[in-house]
């Protein structure tokens, strides 16, 4: 746990100096997108255990907004065919879903485009929530908005000034080669004439996310 400390540490140490000013307001959330394990309660002390294969995302939070970032990992190397291939469709989900946010879209648009590629690929059904939401200043659930999800029953047009996330998902089934979990998450501002990535700079797929000893 001392190198989690650590980084809290330090993303306090420079928060000091953002923009040019200290912080009125600064909290680090942890937590993990299985809900079995759960890191929480800002920056106090996690009573579990680090153990392998802990899927721990970080939620940034500065003046009550926050951002978030998730990207599919594999240790070494990936495990089989299938499970490049599942992480694959994942990915081209993911890049047609940022190809289709831009002003006047409708939310339940893009969830179905989007579902028609995990369709063509029978799996679409081991797809277990949305594809996105509204973000920005923290509220009772991550600063969300019902009324600004990507899911088939939202028609709320997207408009410029919008903060939104993108984030495909699956996980295969459980008793199949290449069961697991494939996740991107980038957040997304609505511009006036697209989109911008603000955690573009992190890419996704195998050419950078196979991490090596």
């Amino acid at each position: 746990m001392s190198q989690y400390r650590h980084m809290v540490d330090e993303a306090i140490r420079h928060s000091n100096t953002y923009p040019n000013s200290p912080i009125e307001e600064f909290r680090f959330i942890v937590h993990v997108i299985s809900f079995h394990t759960l890191v929480y309660r800002s920056i106090t002390p996690f009573p579990g255990i680090l153990r392998p294969n802990l899927d721990l995302p970080f939620f940034f939070l500065t003046n009550s907004n926050y951002s978030a970032l998730e990207r599919t990992l594999f240790y070494d190397h990936v495990p089989s065919d299938r499970h490049m291939e599942l992480w694959e469709i994942n990915n081209k989900v993911h890049r047609k879903g940022l190809e289709l946010v831009k002003p006047g879209m409708r939310c339940s648009d893009v969830s179905r485009k989007l579902n028609e590629i995990y369709m063509e690929h029978d799996i679409l059904q081991y797809r277990v929530i949305g594809y996105g939401h509204s973000t920005g200043v923290l509220s009772y659930y991550y600063g969300r908005d019902w009324g600004l999800e990507f899911l088939e029953h939202v028609d709320t047009v997207l408009e410029p000034g919008m903060v939104i996330t993108m984030e495909t998902h699956d996980c295969g089934s459980r008793r199949t080669s290449g069961a697991g979990g494939y996740r991107e998450h980038d957040t997304l501002i609505i511009t006036e004439t697209g989109v911008e990535n603000t955690t573009a700079s992190f890419p996704i797929g195998p050419e950078q996310n196979i991490i090596k000893n």
